[in-house]
């Protein structure tokens, strides 16, 4: 009797321990998959709106006034799909009201 119980505790802890490592690996897995992700489109967001900017500088010349920003903004908007939005600040580092 002592023996059964004895070979039934071990599969039982044994088929839970595998259980457990194999738990523990999906979820390593997938936040290492989650990370990567996040990483990449940090990434390609970041590279994107320095592009923007630096072709903004460039396109608005060095008078750099408002109207040519709202112009050019106007004209060849940035992507939605990567930037929720672009806010121009005023000299006091705050976000220009009439942006």
């Amino acid at each position: 009797m002592v023996a059964l119980f004895a070979v039934v505790w071990g599969a039982t802890y044994t088929v839970t321990k595998h259980e457990e490592e194999s738990a523990i690996e999906s979820i390593a897995l997938r936040s290492d998959r989650l990370a990567n992700f996040f990483e990449s489109h940090a990434t390609a967001t970041f590279r994107y709106a320095d592009e923007y900017i630096k072709v903004l500088r460039k396109a608005c010349g060095p008078n750099k006034d408002l109207a040519s920003v709202r112009e050019y903004l106007a004209k060849i908007p940035p992507s939605t799909a990567i930037l929720s939005h672009i806010a121009i600040m005023n000299a006091n580092w705050r976000p220009s009201a009439n942006f």
